[in-house]
């Protein structure tokens, strides 16, 4: 595969992910996955990684569920996916 698919696989979400994608799942739902806190100012790495391959199902069609008080797809501002 290309460079910049390797690189985002970068930690055990993105795979989960593509395994879900490869099993031509119709929804995904997804809770507790967090790479910033608003009381932190720490970020965790991967979350481009996620939201890419989030992305990516969405195109193929799988409905993608985000816990409403996740950071991830910025899920938590109200905003609708």
């Amino acid at each position: 595969p290309p460079e910049h698919v390797i690189y985002y696989l970068n930690n055990t979400i993105p795979f989960m992910i593509c395994y879900a994608i490869a099993l031509q799942i119709q929804e995904l739902n997804l809770f507790g996955i967090d790479y910033h806190f608003h009381e932190l100012s720490h970020v965790e790495q991967g979350r481009a990684g996620c939201e890419f391959w989030l992305g990516y199902a969405c195109a193929l069609g799988v409905r993608v569920n985000v816990s409403g008080m996740s950071t991830l797809m910025d899920s938590n501002t109200g905003r609708p996916l």
